[in-house]
């Protein structure tokens, strides 16, 4: 792959990655090209995420701030963002940081548009579906 030309979405699932991890996944999506999106989602104002969210920013990520007001609010807005980046075919990479099953479904979506899907995540804790719609897993500990 030229990792030159390549453009990179991080995405970040806030409540299913290890946020203290988030140098390594950063510098793992630079690795991959030239990351053009980095975002993170998840309720910043509350724990556990608010004790977190400096060390994200810091790494240069995005906070985007979803309220715990309806079950999966956070994913849903990390699937929007992904379909969006899809439609607009503004990534040729997605990293999603998360072992949560509920992203299987477009990361299926994003590889039929025959665009590469990675996953980071806690191998023994990452859903069989998920690692079944990716194209590669990266565990925490490999990066």
């Amino acid at each position: 792959m030229d990792t030159h030309n390549t453009r990179v979405a991080l995405l970040i699932d806030g409540d299913n990655a290890l946020l203290e991890h988030i140098a390594k996944v950063v510098r793992f999506a630079h690795k991959n090209g030239k990351v053009t999106v980095a975002a993170a989602y998840g309720d910043w104002k509350s724990r556990p995420l608010s004790r977190w969210k400096q060390k994200v920013a810091d790494a240069g990520v995005s906070i985007e701030q979803r309220n715990r007001t309806r079950k999966n609010a956070t994913d849903k807005q990390l699937i929007n963002r992904a379909r969006n980046l899809l439609k607009k075919d503004a990534a040729d990479v997605f990293i999603i940081a998360s072992g949560d099953g509920d992203f299987a479904p477009v990361c299926r979506e994003i590889s039929k548009k025959e665009k590469t899907v990675m996953i980071i995540g806690v191998q023994r804790h990452t859903s069989k579906e998920l690692l079944q719609a990716s194209s590669k897993f990266v565990a925490y500990e490999r990066l």
